[in-house]
């Protein structure tokens, strides 16, 4: 899902603005006939984390146990 902030930061950078870092999904679709160029490690911001939140109050359905140590698991 694109959010509009980030339709923004696209169009920013393919007109020489400025540099962003997005998920290749929001990019990808803009980038064909372009060679992007990658930055040196140092210069890019660490990977964000995903989170999961729920009410800490509440009893947790199997099934969603079983969905967040899934991708605890696939996404390390």
């Amino acid at each position: 899902m694109c959010r509009y902030r980030d339709h923004a930061l696209v169009d920013a950078a393919i007109k020489g603005i400025g540099i962003i870092q997005l998920p290749d999904y929001y990019v990808l679709p803009f980038l064909e006939g372009w060679q992007p160029i990658p930055l040196p490690e140092q210069n890019c911001q660490p990977v964000e984390g995903i989170w999961a939140l729920y009410p800490h109050n509440r009893h947790l359905s199997p099934k969603v146990c079983m969905l967040l140590d899934y991708l605890s698991e696939a996404l390390e």
